[in-house]
């Protein structure tokens, strides 16, 4: 709640002249004026800041084919443009949340989520929910929890979009999670959701995924209701993880729910719950690594490229695989030019450069094609921004222009602030 203070100023205007001697009249009062507001000084960019502006102008202003690149575009142009000019951010966020918008009804799940910038109005917010599709609340979980975060209409209508959900059988369990924080965890209405969502749980079949992120909402909420309902549910919830493809998110599952019981019950109403429910009692015994496996990266390492640096390693890398080829190159490019040798720097960001493309054109791009993009320019921008930003607009493609563009244009912005 702001607190605003008023502060009234009170005082005398003097008189600069005074009635002349040969004369009775007095002088009129004079009505004191308020003083003409300043007018607003418009804040001067730098030159490194207006470079960022013209950078992102031009980024944005490439259309792209795709929408889910044309999100990318305007959800990373949101974050570089917003310390420099705030209004343009949130244009490009009216933008953004259209496409977004459009993704998830299409069934789609969006590379990026502008909801979560917290640039979009409330007004865009709430008629994204609003406008959202029930049958896709689990592809716009992260887009709920942003519009929920900005204000509290978009929470009203994200509880009647979920409650719509969860009847036609979708879980949106971190949706539902930071609506019920935003509602109140003691509320009704979250206690109540909690209670339906471990009553219509979904498929285990389909559900593995998903299964930590249930089993962390069991967690926050265990400590707030009811401890009948604690063990009513935390039993219902081992016995449908006990139908679970077996593996770490199966056994993180478990181990969550069960320490949660655990604390919520007392050790010793916990052990009785189990003895209660066989099945429930057999999975809290589980076994196995809980460590969920994360998808494999191609990795270079500058340290590397620093241990070789003057040494013209471009033949080795020339062979490796195009995103291999463009990390390797950059990191021996940003080694090298940081040591004052722009011409051999400069042959490795070509060959970095050209395997950018070789990327992007590939008939299965891969995921992390665009984040690469981004490693690559940084490390460019590092040894010369003005020649990275030439290297970025000569790129193939213009979802590719932009990306890169954008890349160099953070690096500035991070100097001159």
């Amino acid at each position: 709640m702001r607190k605003l203070a008023l502060l009234f100023l009170t005082g005398t205007l003097p008189f600069c002249a005074q009635a002349p001697s040969n004369t009775a009249a007095t002088s009129p009062k004079l009505t004191p004026r308020k003083p003409a507001p300043k007018p607003a000084v418009p804040t001067k960019l730098s030159p490194q800041q207006q470079f960022v502006l013209d950078v992102v102008r031009s980024a944005v202003g490439r259309q792209q084919q795709d929408p889910q690149d044309r999100l990318r575009v305007l959800a990373t142009a949101i974050d570089v443009v917003r310390p420099v000019n705030p209004k343009m951010a949130a244009q490009y966020a009216t933008e953004a949340a259209h496409i977004e918008a459009q993704l998830i009804a299409a069934g789609e799940t969006p590379v990026a989520s502008v909801m979560e910038s917290g640039q979009v109005s409330c007004t865009t917010a709430t008629q994204f929910v609003d406008e959202l599709p029930p049958q896709r609340a689990t592809q716009a979980e992260q887009s709920i929890i942003g519009a929920a975060t900005v204000c509290p209409a978009a929470t009203q209508a994200a509880q009647a979009k979920l409650d719509v959900a969860m009847g036609q059988g979708q879980v949106a369990p971190r949706a539902l999670m930071a609506v019920a924080e935003r509602a109140g965890v003691k509320s009704q209405w979250s206690q109540s959701r909690f209670q339906h969502m471990i009553e219509h749980l979904p498929d285990p079949a389909s559900a593995r995924d998903d299964a930590p992120n249930i089993a962390a909402m069991y967690d926050r909420m265990s400590r707030e209701v009811d401890k009948d309902v604690a063990q009513k549910t935390g039993l219902a919830l081992l016995d449908w993880l006990s139908k679970l493809e077996d593996g770490p998110q199966k056994n993180l599952s478990v181990k969550i729910v069960t320490g949660a019981m655990s604390q919520s019950l007392g050790k010793e109403r916990y052990q009785e719950a189990l003895r209660s429910d066989v099945i429930a009692q057999q999975v809290s015994n589980v076994t196995g690594s809980m460590e969920v496996p994360r998808p494999e990266e191609e990795n270079s390492s500058v340290m590397n490229a620093m241990r070789t640096k003057g040494q013209d390693q471009s033949e080795a890398i020339r062979g490796l695989p195009p995103i291999l080829r463009a990390k390797e190159a950059s990191a021996a490019g940003f080694a090298e030019g940081t040591q004052g040798n722009k011409t051999l720097a400069g042959k490795y960001f070509d060959i970095a450069f050209s395997a950018l493309d070789d990327a992007w054109q590939s008939s299965t791009r891969p995921k992390n094609a665009a984040p690469t993009i981004e490693e690559v320019c940084s490390a460019a921008a590092q040894v010369d921004y003005v020649d990275a930003l030439k290297r970025a607009e000569h790129l193939s493609a213009s979802a590719e222009q932009s990306v890169a563009m954008l890349a160099v244009a953070r690096v500035v912005l991070g100097k001159s602030m």
